[in-house]
């Protein structure tokens, strides 16, 4: 029996999840703007990585100069997921007085997020804030601070824009979706996915 291809189901555009953005930078930045501390965006690695520059971009565009740096933190030993995040590298300088604004590409449970509040309240920061591209509903009411540009609540892994399937689909310009337990595949340059 052949193995059945199927196409990623689209969810986010790029023009959409570019328009979320720059309207959470409209929400993120009075927070600032009148602060003579530095404001550093610091990207949850790897995936948080194409977020926080472009959230950084649009805070730009709004008049406020923002410095970047990048932790990373793994929660998973030997590919399988482990009760407590461990810090494998950053930040690259200790920012104590600094405002620092952890981005990440998708906030599920939270408990990446307790640890590195934990962390940077331990450096003594002016301020600690954490925002996510996507986020669950249930973590919503787990962690009422954080900010998020979508929020979504189905079972589906996601692609694109940092967002990862066993390493594959970061550098879609898209958002897709793929049933849980399913490969992502490229046929013909466009995502596609099959199952394990």
């Amino acid at each position: 029996m052949a193995e059945k291809i199927l196409p990623a189901r689209l969810l986010y555009p790029e023009s959409e999840i570019r328009e979320r953005l720059s309207s959470l930078a409209y929400l993120i930045a009075p927070d600032y703007e009148k602060s003579d501390t530095s404001l550093v965006v610091t990207a949850v690695m790897k995936g948080g990585a194409p977020v926080a520059i472009t959230l950084m971009q649009e805070l730009s565009r709004l008049g406020l100069s923002t410095e970047f740096d990048f932790v990373h933190v793994s929660t998973y030993q030997d590919q399988q997921k482990v009760q407590f995040p461990r810090l494998v590298s950053g930040p690259t300088e200790i920012p104590t007085g600094d405002h620092v604004l952890l981005v990440d590409e998708i906030v599920d449970t939270g408990t990446t997020t307790h640890f590195l509040e934990r962390v940077y309240k331990a450096y003594k920061c002016a301020s600690v804030a954490m925002v996510t591209l996507i986020a669950r509903t249930s973590t919503k009411e787990r962690l009422p601070k954080l900010r998020m540009a979508i929020e979504y609540d189905q079972s589906d892994w996601l692609v694109g824009w940092g967002l990862d399937a066993g390493g594959k689909g970061r550098e879609l310009p898209d958002i897709y979706a793929i049933p849980p337990g399913s490969s992502l595949v490229y046929v013909d340059g466009q995502p596609h996915y099959k199952r394990d």
